[in-house]
């Protein structure tokens, strides 16, 4: 072999080790005694009526005391607001009084709390295009 060509690839192969050195320390090994899932207790996923995505680190066996209100109340979500769990829509009212237990909500559950209704009212004085054009017809035959 000949050292003179073999010199810049051994140089690259240690500069390549040395950059990728400070990376393979910052990726954590995992901890077969720890089990799968971020660690004791539960997360729980909440979507709020903005669309942004809240994650709730719980203590293992909190499910029991917690309820719906306890976690959404810090969120800024009124009691009263529509909430689904799952595919099952309920009201957080309803369901303030049980715990997340009796509600089936587990680790990784998804909790989205859907946007008020937005009140129609009559008399609003504005009218749809497709409205608008069935008055226009209207009148143009009627005249």
């Amino acid at each position: 072999m000949n050292g003179k060509r073999d010199l810049p690839i051994i140089l690259l192969a240690c500069i390549l080790q040395l950059l990728l050195l400070p990376i393979a320390h910052a990726i954590p090994s995992p901890d077969p005694s720890a089990g799968s899932g971020s660690g004791p207790g539960m997360v729980l996923r909440v979507r709020l009526a903005d669309g942004s995505m809240e994650r709730i680190q719980l203590e293992e066996g909190k499910e029991e005391t917690l309820t719906l209100g306890d976690i959404l109340s810090p969120l800024g979500v009124p009691s009263g607001a529509s909430v689904r769990i799952g595919a099952k829509t309920t009201t957080s009212t309803e369901t303030d009084d049980s715990n997340l237990k009796a509600l089936e909500i587990k680790h990784g559950s998804m909790i989205t709390v859907l946007p008020s209704p937005k009140p129609k009212s009559e008399n609003s004085g504005t009218t749809s295009r497709f409205a608008a054009r069935k008055n226009a017809r209207q009148k143009r035959y009627s005249a």
